[in-house]
């Protein structure tokens, strides 16, 4: 009989200390999270992989390590992710919520980024400017979605870059620079919007099979 009782007190002090723990982890993991209500959107965000920065606007800022995108969660709920992933060492990106409306400079000089991430189902997104500039190890552009405006500097000095999109939107208005540096790019895409500013679009482009198609009236 003892020995059964102690064997329960045992099992006791078990799931005693087993549920202490599970709710120390819990805990710890609640303070990590913190609320953000402003300019970015209403979401919740890891503080040990991001931080709110401020740049002339507030962006959250990613300060983790991982280069693995597919293991980084950008919170659902936000609306700009300017700046977010700057000089990052990132390989592979991560998955862009639909919420999103502003991805201008979010990958900038990430040299080691493999591929862009897909962007076409983002029915919100108006401004990619300068959203992957200075992405050396970029080879692939990704379709742009109807809806984007700006794409002023999107691929600017990509100097790997050797597949544009096909066509870019007759929804974007600028288009400024935005080949520019990209001198693996053999073939340019179509250019839709008669009223797009193309200025520098293909600047030092070098190694083009064939002239840019360009609408007349377009600023270029």
């Amino acid at each position: 009989i003892d020995m059964n009782r102690s064997k329960y007190i045992l099992c006791f002090y078990i799931l005693f200390y087993k549920s202490i723990l599970k709710w120390i982890v819990e805990s710890r993991g609640n303070i990590m999270k913190k609320k953000y209500d402003g300019w970015l959107g209403t979401f919740e965000y890891d503080s040990k992989e991001f931080k709110i920065d401020t740049m002339i606007y507030e962006y959250l800022h990613y300060i983790g390590s991982e280069t693995d995108g597919s293991k980084i969660i950008i919170p659902k709920g936000i609306e700009k992710c300017r700046f977010m992933f700057r000089n990052c060492k990132l390989k592979t990106p991560p998955i862009i919520p639909d919420t999103v409306e502003d991805c201008a400079f979010m990958f900038i000089r990430c040299e080691s980024l493999e591929y862009a991430p897909d962007i076409l189902n983002l029915d919100k997104l108006k401004e990619c400017g300068y959203m992957f500039s200075g992405c050396n190890n970029l080879k692939k552009a990704p379709s742009i979605p109807k809806g984007v405006r700006s794409c002023m500097g999107m691929f600017e000095k990509c100097i790997n870059l050797e597949e544009a999109p096909s066509v870019i939107p007759d929804t974007v208005e600028d288009c400024s620079y935005m080949f520019s540096g990209c001198n693996s790019l053999k073939k340019a895409p179509s250019v839709t919007n008669k009223m797009a500013d193309c200025s520098f679009m293909f600047y030092h482009c070098t190694n083009l099979e064939e002239k840019p198609s360009i609408p007349e009236g377009t600023s270029s």
